[in-house]
């Protein structure tokens, strides 16, 4: 499991909401006013989903700036994820030099995607610092910039093929992150045979696989369902209250309660294949809550065998599953 790091905009709002302010709207894909909160969640990677772990409404501090209030976030509350994982993901509007400082002084390490225009840097092999060196001084460091779109291949190593995409991995400098060195995924996506699209990926950790940090950055999109859910099942836009603490709690809440569902759900699903459905999880308990009603008003015996068999046929009644 890892954690993740995200902030999502909260819609309802009036002109006594506390914390009001522009915040990007990834949805509108532009700022917005509103509220804002940032979030932490588990990405299970066995699972493939997500569990939210807590959601902070955003009151940044005189001449503040957003990154610098999320890194004090990030310092304040990390030991809700620090006990899952030292891999904290986030998008790649956190792959900046503050962010990666701020998790390693933490005692952790940064997943996360660049941007198609972050400067990368070859790192010289032991011939090239040498080549044209005369006496004392430091040795070269860099052998060229990287180009995303025509990169040298004899710097990359092949760690994944198939179909859909490869996967290579190399140790770069980034100048955006103060020149250090990252471990970089190279990776690229084809579709019927021809190269769609090509994206970088990285991890603060030397050590680890190409594969891995593509793979578990891509499972931070999980937590993008916490989030979806929460809104369109646990009215996490539709508190009105004027508290702090009220808005804290609510947000909380609705959050939970897609946790609570999902937990519910894979205690009792039947197969490794089941995904989870925040709306046929919904139909369920509405039509348990209907049959039971039943069976009270009617005075029906719910347990004989034949009853059982149309009690489960009736409970999967509308299931988009089903």
């Amino acid at each position: 499991m890892h954690s993740g790091i995200r902030s999502e905009l909260h819609q309802k709002s009036g002109k006594n909401t506390p914390g009001l302010g522009r915040y990007r709207s990834g949805c509108a894909g532009k700022a917005k006013w509103g509220p804002d909160i940032c979030g932490f969640a588990a990405v299970d990677i066995n699972r493939h989903t997500a569990f939210h772990l807590n959601a902070i409404q955003t009151f940044k501090e005189a001449r503040e700036t957003l990154l610098e209030y999320y890194c004090r976030m990030v310092k304040e509350h990390y030991l809700y994820f620090k006990e899952l994982s030292k891999y904290p993901v986030a998008d790649s509007y956190f792959a900046k030099a503050e962010v990666v400082e701020t998790v390693l002084s933490l005692g952790m390490h940064f997943i996360s995607r660049l941007r198609d225009d972050r400067k990368l840097m070859y790192p010289c092999r032991e011939p090239e610092a040498q080549a044209g060196k005369k006496g004392k001084g430091q040795r070269k460091k860099y052998a060229g910039k990287v180009k995303t779109s025509n990169p040298n291949m004899d710097r990359f190593t092949l760690v994944h093929d198939s179909k859909e995409l490869k996967v290579y991995n190399a140790h770069l400098f980034c100048e955006a992150m103060n020149r250090r060195l990252i471990n970089v995924s190279l990776v690229e996506f084809y579709k019927n045979g021809k190269e769609t699209a090509r994206k970088l990926f990285f991890a603060t950790d030397l050590t680890l696989d190409g594969m891995k940090i593509f793979t578990w950055y891509s499972s931070r999109f999980q937590i993008e369902f916490i989030y979806r859910d929460a809104k369109q099942h646990c009215g996490l836009e539709d508190c009105q209250a004027r508290s702090k603490n009220k808005l804290d709690f609510h947000f909380n809440a609705a959050l939970t309660t897609v946790n609570l569902a999902k937990i519910h759900w894979m205690d009792n699903k039947k197969s490794d294949e089941e995904s989870f459905s925040m709306t046929d999880f919904k139909t369920l308990c509405h039509n348990t809550l209907i049959l039971n009603r039943f069976f009270r008003m009617f005075a029906i015996n719910p347990n004989t065998p034949k009853n059982q068999r149309k009690i489960y046929e009736l409970r999967q009644f509308g299931l988009i599953a089903g």
